[in-house]
């Protein structure tokens, strides 16, 4: 199977960092409202340019905005803790599956932090939010790059976009329930698996 994994909220605990990066790009913009904690939970679409339309921003401060998160992590790096037991469970899958990241953040940000966490080696490709595709299309990419089909390919995420996302693609789609968004907002999206411990990962067939 191939394995498409958001990063934030999924892999790593990055909630409190991200939401202060957002507010400090927000900040940098100089325009709409500081992000809040509600947004990031609620949002349907959990990307840095839609995050910036949310909080008021017009077009070209949306694209700053975005920008100004990808310094941030650049700069500040990417000090999120993966969650309790990922780093075990993501060494089992990879022996079995192929693993990839499809993640809104930096993909080069990502790549440091699962290195420093031992963990890059277990996966074949990150597929970063700065390449200005979508998650389905990037998805399709890392089907296509790496020969897998869609019936045998899952996007697992936290948020409602990220279900959405794996169903354009045609992919099978898991929420887990650990992340960003809370269960109620996922279940609504109809995913095919409701993952409620990172342990229950491994139940992916």
């Amino acid at each position: 199977m191939l394995l498409c994994f958001d990063y934030d909220g999924v892999v790593v605990d990055s909630f409190a960092v991200l939401l202060s990066y957002c507010q400090r790009a927000q900040r940098t913009v100089g325009a709409g409202r500081p992000p809040q904690a509600e947004d990031l939970q609620t949002i349907e679409s959990l990307t840095f340019d839609a995050l910036g339309a949310h909080i008021g921003l017009e077009r070209e401060a949306c694209r700053r905005f975005a920008a100004a998160v990808f310094e941030l992590q650049r700069d500040q790096g990417w000090p999120a803790v993966p969650f309790d037991g990922i780093g075990e469970v993501f060494v089992e899958l990879a022996a079995a599956h192929e693993l990839v990241v499809v993640t809104a953040s930096e993909s080069a940000t990502v790549s440091r932090s699962l290195a420093a966490h031992g963990l890059r080696a277990h996966v074949a490709q990150v597929l970063g939010g700065e390449s200005g595709l979508g998650k389905a299309q990037r998805i399709e990419q890392a089907m296509q790059s790496l020969g897998h089909a869609r019936d045998s390919t899952w996007m697992i995420g936290d948020a409602i976009s990220d279900i959405r996302e794996g169903k354009c693609a045609g992919v099978r789609t898991a929420a887990v329930t650990w992340g960003y968004q809370p269960e109620r907002v996922l279940a609504a999206e109809q995913p095919e698996r409701i993952v409620r411990s990172v342990g229950a990962l491994r139940d992916l067939d």
